[in-house]
């Protein structure tokens, strides 16, 4: 019966736009979290170097702390008077005074600022940065689950229990097969 044949060929061609549907849906998925795992990837490597950065220059601050703190412990100590108290910690016996290096270099209230205001820069870099990658994770998360749908979505209209590796070649066969049977019919009804 070729009305019955027509039937199913329609059912079939709707079966067929479904899957191919999917099959584009699965394949941009698939193209859209490859490109988020490598900018994940990117941004993870890029973090990475952030942190350094951070922690180099919380060292080069601390070190610049440290260098002001020695100086100006060294210039009260030249001002310290023999028998007088100590400004600092009101001892009046200062046995082993620190003295200042004439190698060290003063270091400037600009220095400092200008030290924790880069810190503070690389900070708010760093915090951005894993702000962002926080938000690709999110994404990736996203897209994987999507996937995972999808895949579903394919297992289920191929009639299997699984997503086999080839389902993509059996979807072209089934087009193919498809196609080959609307012809025939075609033929078949010019021929009746």
């Amino acid at each position: 019966d070729l009305a019955a044949t027509q039937r199913t060929l329609d059912q079939q061609q709707r079966h067929y736009a479904d899957l191919q549907q999917v099959q584009k849906a699965l394949q941009d998925l698939q193209v859209a979290q490859q490109a988020t795992t490598q900018q994940q990837s990117q941004l993870t490597a890029e973090l990475k170097h952030q942190t350094v950065i951070v922690e180099q220059q919380t060292q080069q601050l601390a070190d610049l702390n440290d260098a002001d703190a020695r100086y100006q412990i060294a210039r009260l100590a030249t001002r310290l008077k023999p028998g007088s108290p100590c400004p600092v910690c009101g001892a009046l016996d200062h046995p082993h005074p620190a003295h200042v290096d004439d190698q060290a270099a003063m270091v400037t209230d600009e220095e400092l600022q200008t030290a924790n205001d880069r810190l503070q820069t690389s900070r708010d870099k760093q915090s951005r940065m894993t702000e962002r990658a926080k938000q690709v994770q999110t994404q990736l998360v996203d897209l994987q689950n999507q996937v995972a749908d999808a895949q579903t979505q394919l297992t289920q209209l191929l009639d299997s229990t699984e997503l086999p590796n080839d389902w993509e070649e059996q979807i072209t066969q089934y087009g193919q097969k498809l196609q080959a049977a609307v012809q025939d019919l075609q033929e078949q009804q010019t021929a009746a």
